[in-house]
């Protein structure tokens, strides 16, 4: 089982600053989330660093938790480590594209604090899409070499393979700070026209949401997968549209923005963060 994980959003005085929570696989499963060799395992900071990830966060509470006898309720910096990518793949997977995402959600701070949500801006939009990928693989508290959306990511980020058209990567914005979102492999269904989606996986943390997507229809949002053939390192002037409103919650607890819509999730749901 994995180990879902609630925060809530306020800080009392009394709770004490504890760096970032450090969520990690069990000692009989000590493999590379991205590579899949056995290794020792390092931190994945997700959001990466500068993600606008300076706000503390308040743990209130672990569900299903196995990986920790006992916890109290205490402060965490920004947001939490996955302790589940070998220190290779994190230097040089995600340690030469972070800085990217960090850019790009930096930009969009700037921007939806000025009201503004059609600019352009100039970014490394392969070094991005490449970032997503690979914190999407990380947040996985338990080896899963079948899983269709992570062996296409990794066909692309370890092997060099073209990206499947069936990945698809929006961004849109999430403007609620002190707020984390973290939620792998789910499908929403519209119960009136019988509609599905693809499997989705999430991150949000102001000021942006990155939302993944096996196959399904198109979202309404700025989407990455389509700069995938891009070095990581070219710069490129991207004209962003993010005037089509998201509910906060959605997708991954559509329900509660709809109740026409069912979720339903399979198991590395359990090894996400939600904020209530």
């Amino acid at each position: 089982m994995g180990h879902r994980v609630s925060i809530k959003g306020s800080l009392p005085a009394d709770k004490i600053n504890a760096g970032r929570l450090s969520l990690r696989k069990k000692r009989n499963d000590q493999y590379c989330n991205l590579c899949l060799q056995q290794a020792v395992l390092t931190k994945d900071h997700v959001p990466t660093k500068g993600w606008g990830n300076s706000e503390e966060i308040l743990v209130e509470r672990f569900q299903e938790s196995t990986f920790i006898d006992s916890f109290q309720p205490r402060l965490y910096q920004g947001g939490v480590y996955y302790q589940t990518i070998c220190r290779k793949c994190n230097n040089e997977i995600l340690g030469s594209v972070d800085e990217a995402i960090a850019e790009f959600a930096s930009i969009c701070k700037m921007q939806f604090e000025n009201q503004r949500r059609v600019f352009q801006a100039k970014i490394r939009p392969n070094a991005i899409l490449r970032a997503i990928l690979g914190h999407v693989v990380s947040v996985r508290l338990h080896t899963d070499r079948s899983e269709t959306t992570d062996t296409l990511i990794r066909d692309y980020l370890i092997h060099g393979k073209p990206l499947s058209p069936r990945i698809r990567v929006y961004v849109w914005p999430f403007l609620i700070p002190k707020s984390l979102r973290i939620a792998r492999d789910f499908v929403y269904a519209d119960a009136r026209n019988r509609e599905i989606s693809g499997i989705c996986s999430v991150i949000k943390f102001y000021p942006i949401a990155v939302v993944i997507q096996l196959d399904g229809n198109h979202l309404s949002a700025p989407s990455f997968h389509e700069f995938s053939t891009l070095s990581a390192v070219d710069h490129l002037l991207v004209p962003l549209d993010f005037s089509t409103q998201f509910d906060p919650r959605f997708p991954e607890q559509a329900k509660e923005v709809d109740p026409h819509y069912v979720v339903v999730a399979g198991k590395g749901y359990a090894d996400g963060i939600e904020a209530v």
